[in-house]
């Protein structure tokens, strides 16, 4: 949902259902039961050899026809993702924006649901919308969600275009793409603790976690016992008044 195109750091792709792609279109509750109620009418019509019941059942069975005939098209929907930050830290909030254009005819009522990547949590927001859309115009999703470590990817958009006169929907997705990658945390080293050098009695490594002997030649220390009377500064001892 950008209005960059995506590089190396950026988070944004455009894509486009046209016309041409794969939709679904079918019929709600209320056309299956108006069905229903023509089929019903038109069989006591035949078993009671009564015109009216032919009569009653026609406005239903016109409705139906009609609707069908009228049922929205494969909506023509252009749609731009934008991710901020595409490299964030785990658990750190991330802005994602969906932008979505119609590029066909004005759309009656539209929903809209984009599919969150799985162990992402939202924040702040919503991924659904639902209004007309004119042709022309376009709608924004905005919201955030976090991420654990690993590599997350946005597949589709998903949308259902309806037409609520003729209760008839048609149902389709548009692939936008998106990709967050959270890296593994960063473990700093333990601080090494140089505490006084001093003459190790024994080989190997020492749990006291300080230089021995040695290790001290780019400069002065105080006087520890064990310290071999020639490394003392004299100098410095008469200066400052203690044995280093």
């Amino acid at each position: 949902m950008g209005r960059r195109r995506q590089g190396r750091r950026g988070g944004a792709l455009g894509h486009r259902l046209g016309a041409g792609s794969q939709g679904r279109t079918y019929m709600n509750k209320l056309r299956a039961a108006a069905g229903l109620l023509a089929c019903v009418m038109c069989a006591a019509g035949i078993l009671y050899a009564e015109g009216r019941w032919f009569a009653a059942a026609l406005p239903l069975a016109a409705w139906l026809i009609i609707g069908s005939a009228l049922a929205p098209a494969s909506p023509e929907l252009e749609a731009e993702r934008s991710i901020q930050p595409p490299m964030p830290r785990s658990g750190e909030e991330t802005h994602v924006v969906l932008k979505v254009r119609n590029r066909g005819q004005r759309i009656d009522l539209l929903h809209l649901r984009d599919g969150f990547p799985g162990g992402a949590s939202l924040l702040d927001g919503t991924g659904a919308w639902r209004g007309s859309l004119e042709s022309g115009a376009s709608v924004e999703l905005r919201y955030s969600l976090s991420f654990p470590r690993g590599d997350h990817t946005f597949a589709s958009l998903a949308t259902l275009a309806e037409s609520p006169l003729w209760a008839c929907s048609t149902s389709a997705s548009v692939p936008c793409l998106g990709r967050v990658t959270v890296p593994p945390a960063i473990v700093k080293a333990p601080a090494i603790v140089a505490g006084p050098a001093a003459v190790r009695p024994f080989a190997g490594v020492s749990g006291a976690r300080r230089p021995g002997e040695g290790s001290e030649f780019h400069g002065t220390r105080d006087y520890v016992p064990g310290d071999r009377l020639r490394s003392l500064n004299w100098r410095a001892g008469a200066l400052w008044g203690k044995s280093v």
